[in-house]
């Protein structure tokens, strides 16, 4: 989600395309490193036997003789095919992260998502008769719905565990496809396979490339440097969420984000949503690991960054919910207004 949502994609196909030749490089080295000493003892022996029975040959041996050698010679080819045969399959060992980088990209349709163009969105999304199904022969439905989301509103979308929450909101939002209805974006229908809308979306546990903080958040907006950021963080009042953080701005988050602990992570995920300039920001459970101190100032900013967007927050707890303007509320795949 966050590939697709923040334009990700470059930045991740170009690190994948670079890491698979370094990858590839490295096994290539290693199989021809592990097979030479091999290959050229048993090649050297070939060749010497080669040039002992041409050497018989002109001494005039007998033929029992040279037969002989010949077999001896065709049972060290028999030896050498394996080793042959290893090579080649090393050899087509080494696509294997290039094609697997295509896989990927394929599988997850980043291409086609990242080439849909941008709709701006100036006033409101109406679902009309929206049904959603993971597939035909899945149970759980969502729908149909029929509800009217408008900007400079902050929605609250509450309800049980599995009752459809989240899916609500990627089905306001674009992100999935309905199985019947329409979205409606500012009384004209939305090409879902065309069109998109500018998206920030910050799930229960975000995701952070191995880079600094600073170029983590960088690649969310169209801000380029440093300044840029504390600037814009400064205009909209989250700079002391940021400095809270306790962090040097070129802090390296590792490969698997565990350096960051779940509140700083969250943390960092809600500046970017707001520093992108995106008209919906969906928070999906999103301050549940932060303290108190810090949630009131992440709502106070929500509650000034409003205008000209779309807010929605999924979560139980009633103090983030009060923010709310309308509460929408999810029960079994039925909405209640």
């Amino acid at each position: 989600k966050e590939i697709k949502i923040y334009n990700y994609l470059d930045y991740v196909l170009s690190k994948t395309y670079k890491n698979s030749l370094k990858i590839k490089s490295l096994i290539i080295k290693y199989k021809i490193i592990s097979i030479i000493p091999k290959q050229i003892l048993e090649i050297s022996l070939v060749c010497f036997l080669v040039f002992f029975v041409l050497i018989n040959f002109n001494l005039n041996q007998q033929n029992n003789e040279l037969i002989g050698k010949l077999i001896f010679l065709a049972a060290i080819f028999y030896r050498l095919t394996p080793r042959v045969d290893s090579f080649v399959r090393a050899f087509f060992s080494v696509q294997y992260n290039e094609k697997s980088y295509k896989i990927i990209k394929e599988h997850l349709e980043l291409r086609t998502h990242y080439n849909k163009k941008y709709r701006n969105l100036k006033n409101s999304i109406v679902l009309e008769n929206v049904l959603f199904k993971y597939n035909k022969e899945n149970i759980f439905k969502l729908g149909p719905i029929n509800i009217k989301i408008k900007k400079n509103n902050i929605y609250g979308i509450t309800g049980l565990n599995g009752s459809g929450k989240s899916t609500l909101a990627e089905l306001i939002s674009g992100l999935i496809k309905p199985l019947e209805g329409s979205i409606i974006i500012d009384k004209k229908k939305m090409n879902l396979e065309q069109e998109k809308l500018k998206i920030s979306y910050v799930p229960q546990k975000s995701f952070f490339f191995n880079d600094s903080i600073l170029n983590n958040l960088k690649l969310a907006t169209n801000k380029t440097t440093d300044h840029e950021i504390k600037d814009k963080l400064k205009k909209i009042g989250a700079l002391d969420i940021f400095n809270d953080l306790n962090l040097d701005d070129n802090f390296i988050i590792n490969e698997t984000n565990s350096n960051l602990s779940g509140g700083q992570l969250q943390r960092l995920s809600i500046i970017r949503a707001i520093l992108s300039d995106s008209d919906i920001i969906i928070l999906d459970e999103s301050t549940n690991a932060i303290d108190q101190n810090s949630e009131t100032k992440i709502l106070k900013i929500l509650r000034k960054i409003k205008k000209d967007k779309i807010i929605i927050i999924i979560a139980h707890s009633t103090k983030v919910l009060k923010i709310s303007d309308k509460l929408i509320k999810v029960k079994k795949g039925v909405i209640q207004t």
